[in-house]
């Protein structure tokens, strides 16, 4: 479930995120200079969510992984109800900084809930399940941010807002589903068991 997680939250995120330059410039007319400031806001947030996870006891760290991949959801589909209705830009910059609260809670804290319920042998494996799930969940969400950004954006069959809305409404899914995920990494605590290699 945790390594379900990263790859869910990472589709989301960073499909989210690439798309975001292109929406402000051809839905707000921002400069690119100006639209950057949304993509720092997130990063600003990530660092935020990291330093704050550091401080969060190992007990407790499943919490982070559900409340942020929730509060991922939040704030992808915010930026999608925004951008369809235009809403103020520092809002929605102010919205994009959560969800890089979020990335920086729940992504670093799959790292440690990994490690912690792995055995010393399946250690280096799990890791490298961990990374897979990492650039498979990139690779995928972007794609389907591309294809949607093709379908509802550029055909625009209902119109270049309401296509950017409906696409980071969708994206908003794959934080949906993290989040299921990341409620279900709660179940199985790191003291009952290891998690052992099928092979």
């Amino acid at each position: 479930s945790v390594v379900a997680t990263r790859g869910l939250i990472n589709a989301a995120f960073v499909s989210a995120e690439a798309f975001m330059p292109v929406m402000l410039l051809a839905v707000y007319g921002v400069s690119p200079a100006t639209a950057g400031i949304a993509l720092t806001a997130g990063a600003v947030g990530w660092a935020i969510g990291s330093f704050l996870q550091a401080r969060v006891p190992g007990p407790r760290r499943h919490l982070l992984l559900a409340g942020g991949s929730g509060l991922l959801t939040l704030s992808i589909g915010g930026t999608g109800l925004l951008a369809g209705a235009q809403g103020p830009f520092w809002l929605l910059v102010a919205v994009w900084s959560l969800a890089g609260v979020a990335m920086g809670a729940a992504l670093s804290s799959t790292s440690v809930l990994v490690l912690d319920a792995s055995s010393a042998a399946d250690r280096g494996k799990n890791s490298a399940s961990l990374q897979l799930s990492d650039q498979v969940g990139a690779v995928a969400g972007t794609a389907v941010g591309g294809v949607l950004l093709a379908v509802l954006v550029q055909q625009d069959p209902v119109g270049q807002e309401s296509g950017y809305s409906l696409m980071w409404l969708v994206l908003a899914v794959f934080a949906v589903i993290g989040t299921a995920a990341g409620i279900r990494s709660a179940s199985v605590r790191p003291s009952t068991g290891k998690v052992h290699s099928q092979a």
